[in-house]
């Protein structure tokens, strides 16, 4: 906004209805230039101040507006220290706006934020001129002090929570940009790579993986688990997993034969929590190059029993001459981190065949054993959630025992939850500090039915205590928000959370994040609800700075926004129903197959109805099976349109609908996991 334009908003509210500070209202007045050097200063920090005159009561008032949130904070600061109770009655917090007042109203348009100052002062001339003075020295301080364009770096660690914690809340694109981020603080490159390989395999982009030139590099370095996992689960998707099923198993040991050459190196080390289609990978090459160990060890799994038979049946009485010869070199070698096979088969496992419902379980072994001839001493490493908080406290390095994400052979969160609150509430403030660290393991392991309230909360505050507010950590926020909700919380816990959310709101609620906050408004209003005041000052506070400024949403995302208005009778401003729908000549013939994936149901139902608004012309089917099946794999073959959400989803799903449909389908990945993200990705991918 130009300076013209700025005096001329702030002109029309000193001689609106009102307010009588500018007697004579005459724009062309000395009184002009008294505001252009008080409410204007180009490229400066000094706040906007207006005052204001009541008709008829005569009560005079100072309106202090900061030109930002940011800038709330410092200008608390400076009015204390400049003004504060000497000249003038001062509340700290920001002034509480009168429905109907129309100062009030116009000066909330024009700040476009909440978080407005008042100073209210006697009529006397002696109290008049004290704060008007008081003012212009906070002006001509602030506007005098040299400019700094000096900000701290992010420390690596905390990018690297971020990132952790993006990826778990399905944050793709923050993902994305912390990724880039990361390449560019100090991280070396093979770190670097493992991330990558991680999003991408979170995302299903297999191919994407086994087209990487590094790849070589990485599996001969020897990568975490999960890494190694991702390779295997990508050698899967792209080499044999259309032998396998077809239970065609002597195809799928001729591809791998050919294209596996990654595969013995990737089979040594743990696999513990492996998913199924890296197990299958490894169980195809344990078939083929003998390895009796191996072998033992699959056939202990019930459900690999068929895989198994068949995998056996097929193998050539003379195993395949490059592989068995790599494997003879690896025996040679003795590698210190291979595996005992014997020692896992003894630990409670259970695994599934790639075609199996959603009710999968993994390959759960907390052992870490290993064989060879140079045994390698190593520091422990923790055995549960509550070993983990002992290493945060200790100050011990977390990166470590983060990347190979243990927490999946542990026992779940839920079973501990109190005694890992407790454990985390006990931290100092370095230790609270370095537990955000592990958060995105946490909402990763996190359990729908399941969840873990008590240390999803403890995560919540050390967010909004320590000011969170990037992208990937507002994605975290409303991922713990909704582990929270989904254990029904009792009124008191419910309204405590609700309104600690709703006084940071102001902090980081805007158009730019619009999608994020509707995420959040959306699940506060499809949970259940013990204290609808506390709803509904939760849901106003995310809603109305939106509404200020409906006119630059998305039509996608004022569908959202109205639908949960209307359900919660706010009656806030979202536009012309007619100007929704901008996909006129696609709305008005048959669009396509759209197929909506999510692990929560009730979002998917959410997203399906306003789709069915939006664009009447999409055919729309919903997904929220965790691993591949016959009927997943039919929707994805004939969907033109693929929107999926990652937060908690198995690699095997997303590789799965990928590696099914048609080459010219549009897939893309919501960023968040709620309504607002999923729909935005599906009108993204129609769009396309």
């Amino acid at each position: 906004m130009t300076s013209d334009e700025t005096i001329d908003r702030l002109v029309d509210i000193l001689i609106g209805p009102g307010n009588s500070a500018w007697k004579d209202q005459d724009p062309e007045s000395e009184a002009r230039s008294w505001l252009q050097n008080w409410l204007f200063l180009k490229d400066s920090d000094v706040p906007y101040v207006l005052p204001r005159v009541e008709p008829g009561s005569g009560r005079r008032i100072v309106y202090v507006i900061p030109r930002s949130t940011r800038q709330t904070g410092v200008v608390r600061e400076w009015l204390t220290a400049f003004v504060g109770p000497s000249y003038a009655k001062f509340v700290q917090e920001p002034h509480t706006f009168r429905d109907g007042d129309p100062i009030d109203t116009a000066v909330r348009e024009f700040a476009g934020h909440n978080n407005v100052f008042v100073l209210e002062y006697p009529s006397t001339l002696e109290i008049h001129k004290g704060i008007w003075q008081a003012l212009r020295r906070m002006r001509d301080t602030v506007a005098r002090r040299p400019l700094s364009t000096w900000s701290a770096p992010t420390p690596l660690g905390r990018l690297l929570a971020e990132f952790d914690l993006a990826i778990a809340a399905g944050d793709n694109a923050s993902s994305a940009v912390l990724l880039d981020r990361l390449a560019a603080s100090g991280l070396s490159g093979t770190n670097h790579t493992h991330l990558m390989l991680k999003r991408l395999s979170r995302l299903g982009q297999h191919g994407e993986i086994m087209r990487l030139p590094q790849l070589n590099s990485v599996v001969a370095a020897g990568p975490p688990a999960p890494v190694r996992e991702a390779i295997l689960g990508a050698i899967y998707t792209t080499t044999v997993s259309i032998a396998v099923e077809s239970a065609d198993f002597a195809a799928a040991q001729s591809a791998l034969s050919e294209s596996g050459e990654l595969v013995p190196t990737l089979a040594q080390g743990t696999i513990d929590n492996f998913s199924t289609p890296a197990l299958v990978v490894l169980a195809i090459y344990a078939s083929m190059a003998g390895d009796t160990e191996r072998l033992s060890y699959f056939q202990g799994i019930p459900e690999f029993s068929g895989l198994m038979s068949g995998l056996l049946l097929a193998a050539p009485r003379s195993n395949d001459e490059s592989v068995a010869t790599t494997r003879t070199e690896d025996q040679t070698a003795g590698p210190a981190n291979s595996v005992s096979v014997a020692q896992l088969a003894t630990q409670s496992a259970t695994a599934v065949a790639p075609d199996s419902g959603p009710e999968d379980a993994e390959i759960c072994s907390p052992g870490h054993t290993t064989v060879g001839p140079t045994p390698v001493i190593e520091r422990a490493v923790p055995g549960s959630w509550l070993d983990l908080v002992t290493v945060i406290a200790d100050g011990t390095e977390l990166r470590a025992v983060i990347g190979e994400e243990p927490w999946r052979g542990w026992r779940p969160a839920f079973e501990v939850d109190s005694e890992l609150a407790t454990a985390l509430g006990q931290l100092n403030d370095i230790g609270v500090e370095r537990a955000w660290s592990i958060v995105g393991g946490f909402i990763d392991s996190d359990n729908y039915r399941t969840p873990a309230p008590l240390t999803a909360r403890f995560f919540l505050d050390n967010a909004l205590t320590h000011s969170r507010f990037h992208p990937g950590d507002l994605a975290g926020i409303v991922a713990l928000a909704d582990i929270v909700l989904r254990s029904a919380p009792d009124p008191v816990d419910y309204r405590r959370m609700l309104d600690d959310l709703r006084a940071e709101a102001t902090r980081w609620v805007s158009v730019n994040r619009a999608s994020i906050a509707l995420d959040l408004a959306d699940l506060v209003v499809r949970a259940a609800c013990p204290d609808v005041e506390a709803r509904l000052r939760l849901c106003t506070a995310l809603l109305r700075p939106l509404s200020d400024q409906h006119v630059r949403l998305e039509p996608d995302q004022a569908r959202i926004a109205r639908i949960v208005d209307d359900e919660l009778g706010l009656g806030l401003l979202w536009g012309p129903l007619d100007g929704d729908i901008e996909l006129s000549a696609a709305a008005t013939r048959s669009v396509g197959h759209l197929l909506l994936y999510s692990l929560d149901e009730g979002v998917l139902d959410r997203v399906r109805v306003t789709l069915s608004q939006l664009v009447p012309g999409v055919t729309v089917t919903c997904s929220h099976d965790r691993v591949g099946s016959p009927r997943l794999k039919q929707w994805s073959q004939r969907a033109d349109f693929v929107a999926m959400a990652t937060r908690c989803a198995t690699h095997a799903a997303t590789g799965f609908i990928r590696s099914s449909t048609r080459p010219r389908a549009t897939i893309r990945e919501a960023d968040g996991s709620g309504s607002a993200s999923l729909l935005r990705a599906a009108m993204t991918a129609i769009r396309s």
